[in-house]
């Protein structure tokens, strides 16, 4: 066996130890700037949607001859072309495993994602779909003549996608440290974003959206739930 010296002996144990803190340090940096790209896409999309900006890209559109400009055809096409490469990049970065769902737990997980599908596809029955790849304009006497439908899923909540989605992001088996920023990003953005779509709608339909909040709960079922579970009041006798 070869003689050892001393300062081998030293820095030998320290090697691993170095690395693992110079992959940590490097991992929190990528870490950052994932959570930075993430919050700016939110922070773009938010804009995207506000009328004001709306408004103006689409009389800018006009003025440089695309006068058959569709707003929402070109909010969906930079959303997804901003969204796709986040997206592969939180996957492909991983990192340490922080959260699993084990045992029983996976029935939670299991129903999660199957009520995310069902919000997805019983608002899509109700939604215009063709109007949202498209963009129908609506004039303003258009907009007086709304009324949100009741039916379905839209009985339930004013906001199935906004609740499917958020299922949908912790509905995943494996959460590492990539995926569970991203999804914790996009969670708090979902809920702030549907207090923000909430006062739009409002200032676009008036009176006609805020009789559909006194009828039907935000993303919670409560009043759905409450008219079902709670004996009716009206002509019930002790």
């Amino acid at each position: 066996m070869p003689p050892t010296s001393l300062s081998t002996l030293r820095l030998t144990p320290h090697k691993p130890r170095l690395a693992r803190w110079w992959w940590f340090d490097m991992m929190n940096e990528i870490l950052a700037w994932l959570g930075a790209g993430w919050i700016l896409w939110c922070c773009l999309h938010s804009l995207l949607i506000n009328i004001p900006v709306k408004e103006y890209a689409i009389q800018l559109f006009k003025r440089v001859g695309f006068s058959g400009f569709r707003y929402r055809a070109f909010y969906t096409v930079i959303s997804c072309v901003t969204l796709l490469p986040l997206a592969a990049l939180t996957v492909l970065l991983r990192g340490e495993v922080v959260f699993v769902w084990r045992g029983s737990w996976r029935l939670l997980e299991l129903g999660l994602a199957v009520a995310a599908l069902w919000l997805f596809w019983a608002g899509a029955k109700h939604y215009d779909l063709h109007h949202m790849a498209v963009g129908k304009e609506r004039e303003e006497a258009e907009r007086a003549e709304i009324r949100f439908s009741r039916e379905g899923v839209h009985g339930m909540v004013r906001h199935p996608w906004y609740l499917g989605s958020l299922f949908f992001l912790w509905a995943w088996p494996v959460y590492h440290q990539a995926t569970a920023l991203a999804a914790l990003i996009l969670s708090c953005y979902l809920l702030i974003g549907s207090f923000i779509e909430e006062r739009r709608l409002v200032a676009e339909f008036g009176d006609n959206y805020r009789q559909y909040q006194r009828e039907v709960s935000m993303l919670i079922p409560w009043k759905w739930l409450s008219k079902r579970l709670l004996p009716k009041r009206k002509g019930h006798r002790p």
